[in-house]
């Protein structure tokens, strides 16, 4: 074996062995994984938001932040809507117990829409008292 061709050979093993050795898993140690006492999350945006009111937003910031901060009857996990507000939901033909919608005809993406932030519930007295303000 000349050494052109082991110095190749050596190369090429160092070189898988790095390459995998790289690929594997590492374990944490147990107390690396705790969390810290105190959780803060940073947001930054391009642009200034418009509003938190969630019944007048209109561009995609906004929605953003009032979709993190505030939830809805639905919120949506994996493009599936699940229990948000609404801690059950019973769909009957005389009416639910709190919230009673009508729709016109069936609409099987009805609750992908309550998860929008454009359709999270509002405080009545609020609305009342500050309307549009």
């Amino acid at each position: 074996m000349s050494l052109k061709h082991f110095l190749t050979t050596s190369a090429l093993v160092t070189l898988c062995t790095l390459s995998l050795s790289a690929c594997g898993t590492h374990k944490q140690a147990s107390n690396e994984s705790k969390l810290a006492p105190k959780q803060v999350l940073n947001w930054s945006l391009q642009t200034e938001i418009s509003t938190l009111d969630s019944a007048a937003v209109t561009e995609s910031e906004s929605a953003d932040i009032v979709n993190n901060a505030m939830e809805g009857l639905y919120r949506i996990v994996n493009n599936k809507p699940k229990n948000g507000l609404a801690t059950s939901c019973k769909s009957s033909a005389d009416g639910d117990y709190k919230l009673v919608v009508q729709l016109d005809q069936k609409l099987p993406y009805f609750k992908l829409l309550m998860g929008d932030v454009y359709f999270f519930p509002q405080n009545k007295k609020a609305v009342e008292k500050y309307g549009k303000r």
